[in-house]
């Protein structure tokens, strides 16, 4: 669980309340189940589905569904001219690889919705919508010593990706 609290100690301020969950070992091969929740000024909804598909579990596949929505002020100088909302959904398949103890390489395609609506604004804009499918590349290392609190070790995080079919919508 956590919280996060934004503010310019001026006009904009910002909280949301976080949850994580995962569930271990849901079959006899070690599947996980992992789960992200956010609300408050960004919502969130994150799910995957993690198998491994070897005996020492170091070849996996995956699959997922996120949902990210927040608000964003457009501006003219230091004014704020417009509010829109911007939504993004996407849906996923992967095949990837452990590299022993500190992270993992995976490669897939996703499927993407994004939407921009006004909430506020001074002249008439209609929804924008756009699909498009992604492949995607991903790796992730971390040999910090600890998740919460690290004091020694690294990080790094890398993602490319083709965008293709790409379909605007009104």
């Amino acid at each position: 669980f956590g919280m996060r609290l934004q503010s310019d100690f001026k006009s904009s301020n910002r909280f949301d309340i976080l949850a994580a969950h995962t569930t271990s070992w849901v079959n006899r091969y070690g599947a996980e189940w992992r789960n992200i929740l956010q609300i408050g000024g960004t919502r969130r909804f994150e799910t995957e589905f993690y198998q491994p598909v070897t005996p020492f579990q170091s070849w996996f596949v995956a699959t997922g569904y996120n949902y990210l929505s927040y608000d964003t002020d457009i501006y003219s100088g230091s004014q704020a001219v417009a509010r829109f909302n911007l939504t993004e959904k996407s849906a996923g398949v992967y095949i990837g690889r452990q590299l022993g103890l500190i992270g993992e390489v995976r490669l897939g395609r996703a499927r993407y919705r994004a939407a921009a609506s006004p909430v506020i604004v001074g002249l008439t804009f209609e929804t924008l919508r756009t699909e498009y499918n992604a492949d995607e590349a991903s790796v992730r290392i971390d040999t910090h010593d600890s998740a919460n609190f690290p004091r020694d070790g690294y990080g790094l995080s890398a993602s490319w990706q083709n965008l293709h079919n790409l379909d605007s919508v009104n």
